[in-house]
C-alpha cells in the first residue's frame, strides 16, 4: 500500500502520534503488565473459553507436637469456571463401599475419619480428592452436591508441573476447584490421619494471560496504532516526518503479519 503525504495546515498531531506510537509499542512488546494480576479479594467466573492461568495459595493450619502450626505455599492451580477464595475443614473424601477410594467419583461422599461422617451442615469444608477413575467434572460436581466450599484435587502421578483442570462451564456451579501436586495431596492426607483436624484456606495467587492471549492483545493494539499512523501520514506537512511515519507504518504491517503467523 502506498501512502502519500498530503499538504495540510500545520499542526502537531504527527509528533504527538509518533510519541504515543513509540510509547505503546514499547508496552505491547514488554512482559505482561500489572493489569494481568488479579487481587485475591474478590471472586469471579471464567467463561468456557478463558485461557487465563491462575495459581492458588494453599494456607494449611494443623496441630503439631508443638501446638498449632500454619504453612502457606503457592502450590495450586485453578480450573475453569468459578474462581475465588475458599476455606474450611479439610476432608479426605471416600466412598461408602470402598473406604480406600479417594477419587470422588462416587456420590454421596463419606469422610476418611473413623465415623465416616462429613462436617455438619453450616460448617465450611474443603473436599480433598485424588485424581483418577473419572473426569474432573464428575469430581467437582460431587463436591458441589455435597455442599463443599471447594474441591482440592491432587495428582495421582508425580509431575513437576500443574495442569489446568478441564471443566465444563456451568454458571450455577459456584465452587472453587483447584489442582495440586501429588506430594502435596499425600502430605495433606497424612495430616488428616487419626481423625486430626486440618484447616485450609485457598486464595488467588496471581493471574497470567496465556501466550496466545498476550499475542492477540498485542496484535489488536498494533492494528490501532497502524491506523493512527496512516491518518498521521495523510495530514503531515513535514516531508521528513512523513517519510518516517511511512516507514513505521510498513514496519507495523510486517510485525502484525508475523504475530498472526505465530499465533
Amino acid at each position: 500500500m502506498c501512502l502519500t503525504c498530503i499538504s495540510a495546515k500545520t499542526d502537531h498531531r504527527p509528533v504527538i502520534v509518533v510519541l504515543l506510537v513509540l510509547y505503546f509499542v514499547e508496552i505491547s512488546l514488554s512482559e505482561p503488565t500489572p493489569e494481568d494480576s488479579v487481587s485475591n479479594s474478590f471472586n469471579f467466573n471464567l467463561g468456557s473459553d478463558d485461557s487465563a492461568d491462575i495459581s492458588a495459595y494453599l494456607n494449611v493450619t494443623y496441630k503439631s507436637d508443638f501446638g498449632w502450626k500454619s504453612d502457606v505455599a503457592d502450590v495450586g492451580r485453578y480450573g475453569g469456571g468459578f474462581i475465588g477464595s475458599a476455606h474450611g475443614l479439610l476432608v479426605h473424601v471416600t466412598s461408602k463401599h470402598q473406604p480406600g477410594d479417594h477419587s470422588g467419583c462416587v456420590y454421596p461422599f463419606e469422610s476418611s475419619r473413623s465415623d465416616g461422617k462429613l462436617p455438619p451442615p453450616g460448617t465450611p469444608w474443603v473436599a480433598l480428592i485424588q485424581r483418577g477413575h473419572c473426569n474432573f467434572d464428575v469430581k467437582v460436581d460431587n463436591a458441589f452436591k455435597s455442599k463443599a466450599s471447594a474441591a482440592l484435587v491432587y495428582n495421582d502421578r508425580t509431575s513437576g508441573t500443574l495442569e489446568k483442570m478441564k471443566l465444563t462451564y456451568d454458571d450455577k456451579r459456584n465452587i472453587t476447584a483447584v489442582f495440586t501436586y501429588k506430594w502435596k495431596g499425600e502430605q495433606l492426607a497424612k495430616l488428616l490421619e487419626n481423625d486430626s483436624n486440618v484447616y485450609i484456606q485457598i486464595t488467588i495467587s496471581e493471574r497470567k494471560t496465556s501466550k496466545s492471549g498476550d499475542i492477540n492483545r498485542r496484535i489488536r493494539l498494533m492494528e490501532e496504532i497502524r491506523n493512527d499512523t496512516k491518518s498521521a501520514v495523510k495530514v503531515s506537512e513535514n516531508k521528513k516526518n512523513c517519510k518516517k511515519l511511512q516507514v513505521f507504518y510498513h514496519w507495523l504491517n510486517r510485525k502484525i503479519k508475523s504475530l498472526n503467523a505465530n499465533n
